[in-house]
């Protein structure tokens, strides 16, 4: 939904004889994304008196002649209508300091069990410290999983599974209210991923025998399924992991298939499918985890090698490959070497020119994470032992799940750490928010 104040302000500015670059400039210098932006200027336009685009430009000409009038009268009651104004503007600057200002506290959303089964959204201030509970599900409501934030839409959504009386896919505001029900369903979902525009969900669904992809529009609340290992591959496998494309218009879809008896056979295949459940590419042997720009970031999946050791970036195409990173022993000297460490560059983020991922040894064990900018190819690495992370809006902070789920931390976003924010509980998934 467009922000009303915001709308409000265009206005102003345009009625002060703003440009619309300049006025978008600065929006998007406080932490206002464009397509918030654009949305606003264009209820901005078409809220005006006559309803066309030229409107709110010629209110502000007839407006300048309305002025002139009340300067002639200003000059007859000067310190009145000087006090006046003041006052006026003073109240107006305020509140569109407010409105230009988008970057309201920042602060990272967890779940929690409680000690009776239930689940917890809870959050905690990164600056004060500050901690809040968002929401609070009893046993008998079921378990809170897959927890996301829009920062288009300013919502989090979330899962709730396990057969309580509240299982189904749920958006909330980030304070908790309008908490809203979007998706009912009876088997089992998994890997819940929010488009980057905001309008659809997207997940896999499992009926025990079939699993399929499936998106959710948020306007028309309607689902529908496409892709399955078997019929698009006919080989037979799981989808392992999905993310969205930049444009929202295709999903990466990983596939983990079965052994056969042909040594050739790649254990991974990364698919680009459309919207429609078009293929539109594959890259076989690779596991791709995120994209840069036009770059794809993978990992290469060697015949034989079910653990992928090696990050690369390259073009769409296959063209420009470029190595960045090998796993080249086990983090730990004490594991036997029958636990081959691994990159789980399917569970990586992507944030501007930045890109994470897990390193580690299968499950948890010794799990680090390795932050790689792909401009000016430093790379950094965070600490041992941790199950979850998430980069912050605009890639200056990442938070992980640490000491094998007992503990929140806060690093830069070149990977270095500043302060624990929370160790008091058992955690499980984590967002930024705002």
């Amino acid at each position: 939904m467009v922000d009303e104040r915001l709308v409000n302000y265009i206005k102003e500015q345009i009625l002060l004889g703003k440009s619309d670059e300049v006025i978008k400039s600065e929006l998007a210098e406080k932490g206002w994304l464009m397509p918030q932006i654009e949305e606003a200027f264009s209820f901005a336009i078409s809220s005006s008196t006559n309803n066309s685009p030229s409107a709110i430009y010629s209110k502000k000409f007839s407006n300048r002649k309305i002025l002139l009038g009340l300067s002639l009268f200003a000059l007859l009651s000067l310190i009145g209508i000087f006090s006046y104004f003041s006052f006026f503007k003073a109240k107006t600057d305020s509140s569109n300091k407010a409105i230009l200002d988008n970057s309201r506290a920042l602060k990272v959303a967890y779940t929690t069990r409680s000690v009776d089964g239930g689940s917890n959204i809870e959050s905690v201030d990164i600056e004060t410290g500050a901690k809040t509970t968002i929401i609070s599900k009893s046993v008998k409501d079921g378990a809170i999983e897959d927890l996301l934030w829009s920062k288009v839409k300013e919502k989090i959504a979330f899962n709730i599974c396990c057969g309580g009386e509240d299982k189904g896919i749920w958006i909330m505001n980030s304070d908790g209210s309008v908490q809203e029900k979007i998706f009912q369903y009876n088997q089992s979902i998994q890997d819940l991923q929010w488009s980057p525009d905001g309008t659809k969900l997207s997940f896999q669904y499992s009926t025990g025998d079939e699993e399929t992809l499936k998106i959710l529009d948020l306007n028309s609340k309607q689902e529908k399924s496409i892709f399955d290992v078997l019929t698009k591959t006919s080989k037979k496998g799981r989808i392992d992991d999905t993310f969205w494309s930049f444009d929202s218009k295709s999903l990466f879809v990983t596939v983990v298939y079965e052994k056969t008896q042909n040594t050739s056979d790649f254990a991974w295949e990364t698919m680009q499918v459309s919207r429609d459940g078009e293929i539109i590419d594959r890259f076989t042997g690779k596991v791709v985890g995120g994209a840069i720009e036009n770059k794809i970031i993978y990992a290469m999946s060697t015949t034989g090698n079910f653990y992928p050791r090696d990050i690369y970036i390259s073009n769409f195409d296959g063209n420009n490959q470029e190595k960045f990173y090998s796993v080249t022993k086990d983090c730990d000297p004490q594991v036997s070497l029958n636990s081959p460490s691994w990159v789980g560059i399917r569970l990586s983020k992507t944030v501007g020119d930045k890109v994470a991922f897990p390193v580690g040894v299968e499950p948890t064990l010794c799990r680090k994470i390795v932050i790689i900018n792909s401009k000016t190819k430093e790379i950094m690495e965070t600490g041992d032992s941790i199950t979850n992370f998430d980069w912050s809006p605009e890639g200056d902070y990442l938070a992980t799940i640490s000491d094998l789920g007992f503990q929140i931390d806060l690093y830069s976003g070149e990977g270095t750490f500043l302060k624990t924010l929370s160790k008091e509980d058992m955690y499980e998934n984590l967002i930024f928010i705002r």
